[in-house]
């Protein structure tokens, strides 16, 4: 008996189907993680350029900026400026130094759609020229 056979079937589609919608899950998983790992990616950039504005902010005023508030888009920035420690005119070991050190606790809190999403502590170190090398030698 002789058959001729032009076609797959039932059962052969079925682990076709089965075999290709498996696959299309996989890829449509991995492109949507990839999507959202750049859309995360996005977002702790643009926290880290308004956390380093800030810190510059901080660094050209010096000690007239204490706190204060930065707005930009949906995202608002609290800093805080604390003073731990101020030594004038001398270093660690007791001598006479040229600048005058103060060490700062900086605390910077990321607020988006009213939410706090981070907070940032660091420390800051102002050091501040207070006599000519020439000076010190006769103090």
């Amino acid at each position: 008996m002789k058959t001729n056979q032009l076609g797959f079937t039932l059962l052969e589609a079925m682990v076709a189907i089965v075999i290709l919608s498996m696959s299309l899950f996989a890829t449509y998983s991995w492109i949507n993680v990839s999507i959202q790992t750049l859309q995360r990616s996005s977002e702790v950039l643009t926290e880290e350029v308004l956390i380093n504005e800030v810190l510059d902010r901080l660094v050209i005023h010096g000690d007239q900026d204490v706190g204060g508030r930065l707005y930009k888009g949906d995202q608002s920035l609290e800093w805080e400026k604390i003073l731990v420690e101020k030594k004038q005119g001398k270093n660690n070991i007791g001598s006479t130094s040229f600048h005058d050190h103060t060490l700062y606790d900086i605390k910077i809190t990321l607020k988006k759609d009213q939410r706090k999403t981070v907070v940032h502590q660091t420390r800051l170190v102002e050091s501040v020229q207070v006599r000519e090398p020439a000076e010190a030698l006769f103090l």
